[in-house]
């Protein structure tokens, strides 16, 4: 209790001389900079997350490849211990691997689909930079003028990265989901094989 008691009192003594000083004027260039100065450096950081999301989506694509070499190696490994026992009749072999195969060359396709490096926006060069500085001199005076530049470069690469990261993860989800469905499918074939003969 009496350490609660000490936090509030430590809450209610940081509040008064907060309230004591003198508020800025939010709209002074010290404080417009400021204001900029934190949003830039949050804009700099969801880019990186938006960057990170990206290469993590890639990955996850490359291992839904990994699967799928896995299992449609080990279904033509099966096929072909099958046809050589002549246990069950080759048509019916046949069409297990096919209808179990289909879906998964669509969850490969899919998962190459979504790694493709789509176009993005990207940053002006310098030379552009100065030139768009250069020809509007009287409105980069001060520091906040400029970190509209970065602000305005930062969202725009963002905004079509993310564009495309989602649709990379829709296409991953697809895959995945499209994957599954041929799992399933093999697994009901298989069931098939065993007590259909």
């Amino acid at each position: 209790m009496s350490a609660k008691k000490g936090k509030a009192q430590k809450r209610q003594k940081i509040n008064q001389t907060v309230s004591n000083k003198e508020t800025p004027d939010p709209q002074s260039k010290k404080q417009i900079t400021l204001r900029l100065k934190n949003v830039v450096d949050f804009a700099k950081f969801s880019f990186e997350l938006e960057e990170k999301r990206e290469q993590g989506l890639v990955n996850q694509s490359g291992q839904m490849l990994t699967a799928f070499s896995v299992v449609s190696a080990a279904i033509l490994m099966a096929v072909q211990i099958l046809i050589d026992c002549e246990i069950v009749s080759k048509r019916i072999i046949l069409i297990s691997a096919g209808v179990t195969l289909a879906p998964m060359f669509l969850s490969m396709a899919l998962a190459l689909l979504s790694r493709w490096r789509f176009s993005y926006v990207t940053m002006i060069t310098g030379q552009e930079l100065l030139q768009k500085i250069e020809a509007n001199a009287n409105n980069h005076v001060y520091q906040y003028q400029y970190d509209y530049q970065w602000l305005d470069q930062l969202a725009n690469i963002q905004n079509s990265k993310k564009k495309n990261n989602d649709i990379r993860g829709i296409l991953i989800y697809a895959s995945m989901i499209v994957f599954f469905y041929a799992v399933a499918s093999l697994v009901t074939c298989s069931v098939i094989i065993a007590f259909g003969e």
